[in-house]
């Protein structure tokens, strides 16, 4: 299995790279590994600007990245869901379309957090952006919600570029499906 090595900081591990569409692209398990998630978030607290702007993170890859970080740097937290849910209040939606999903999805933003991140702010976190749209959507969410968003960040960039501003631990490349590492 062909694999990339990735490193934050001193933590380095190899990972491995999954067909998605026609690219090949590095693994990085955001839900399961304790230590990639406990890496990435000290060090993203290490450079976010020390304010009392809530962490919003996208679900579900996200999450535990979101409250590792959160509670490192004693914030908020504020997931927004791409489903809308039985159980949920109101909500302020926007539409998405991530690479990792094959289907235009939406995102939710639960009206009972709004006075929470008006009053803090956000900062938008996110695992992997390739084409920034899943921040580019949660952006647009927190405009439609009148929250001004402090700071966007994530663990790494993906691809070609970088949306501009997001504070970012490296960059992954993106490989063709029949190119080799």
């Amino acid at each position: 299995m062909e694999a990339l090595t990735i490193s934050i900081g001193e933590y380095e591990q190899r990972v491995p790279l999954r067909q998605v569409g026609d690219v090949r692209i590095a693994y990085l398990d955001f839900l399961c590994d304790r230590e990639l998630v406990a890496a990435a978030a000290s060090a993203l607290a290490d450079r976010l600007a020390d304010d009392d702007s809530a962490i919003v993170v996208p679900a579900t890859g996200a999450v535990a990245l979101g409250y590792a970080l959160a509670t490192l740097v004693d914030r908020p937290l504020v997931v927004v869901r791409k489903d809308r849910r039985g159980y949920m209040g109101d909500t302020f939606v926007v539409p998405v379309r991530s690479m990792a999903s094959s289907d235009e999805e939406t995102l939710h933003l639960e009206r009972t957090y709004v006075d929470v991140l008006r009053q803090s702010g956000a900062t938008l976190v996110d695992t992997v952006t390739t084409s920034g749209s899943t921040l580019a959507a949660m952006s647009a969410l927190m405009d439609v919600a009148q929250v001004q968003v402090h700071a966007v960040a994530v663990v790494f960039t993906e691809g070609t570029s970088a949306p501009p501003g997001v504070i970012s631990l490296g960059h992954l490349p993106v490989f063709k499906a029949n190119e080799r590492r």
